[in-house]
């Protein structure tokens, strides 16, 4: 084989990528940051530190985020994206259930995916080494907003009567909210995720007027 050969074979093999496509690698960093902070914390954490979880130079962390608190902000909006996500596909599992028993599968989706995720949540949203620039309202979030819809769309279908359903789902959501830290940080005994459901359904009952017929009918 000729050295012409052989240089025209190597030009004509496929190299590897020299860059991933921006959407991966941001990704990459987001999961790099994410660990790094689950393991020493927020400020404890530099971007070198994140950069070399991520097996990259410290530059290319600024070509995806000008900075940690621009990362955590990403991280945060994941998390809401992906909790909302699987509250979904929780929710498809209910079937022809009645608008009260979708709103209980709800409930059960809502205490678990919590629970499973609260070292993370708390992480991103409860951080006390952490300060954000500014605080971003919850009401605003996809939980509340998707709360107030199935609200008014139960109210339309004549299973319940709420008024104000934006108002109720802010005030339901941090009711939630409250009682699953309780739950969490209390140092007595700890209620079973089934008497915590048991307990949220029965406090959505008493919030909500319940149109009687709605527990037989959709």
């Amino acid at each position: 084989m000729t050295r012409s050969t052989t240089q025209s074979k190597k030009k004509a093999s496929p190299g590897r990528p020299r860059t991933k496509p921006a959407e991966v690698r941001a990704q990459e960093l987001m999961d790099a940051g994410e660990q790094r902070f689950l393991e020493r914390g927020i400020a404890a954490t530099s971007i070198d530190d994140i950069a070399k979880a991520a097996n990259v130079a410290k530059g290319t962390f600024y070509l995806y985020f000008q900075s940690k608190d621009e990362l955590v902000a990403a991280l945060r909006e994941r998390y809401v994206h992906n909790f909302q996500q699987q509250l979904e596909a929780h929710g498809q599992a209910a079937g022809e259930l009645n608008w009260l028993g979708r709103m209980d599968r709800w409930i059960e989706g809502v205490v678990s995916l919590y629970l499973d995720t609260i070292e993370l949540h708390d992480l991103l949203f409860h951080s006390i080494d952490h300060h954000p620039e500014r605080r971003e309202s919850e009401g605003d979030g996809l939980i509340v907003r998707d709360l107030a819809a199935r609200l008014s769309e139960g109210t339309r279908a004549g299973a319940w009567q709420v008024d104000d359903p934006e108002m109720t789902a802010v005030l339901i959501y941090h009711a939630f909210h409250g009682a699953l830290d309780h739950a969490a940080l209390t140092k007595g005994p700890k209620p079973s995720r089934k008497t915590l459901i048991e307990q949220l359904r029965a406090f959505f009952r008493r919030v909500v007027a319940i149109n009687p017929e709605a527990r037989h009918t959709g």
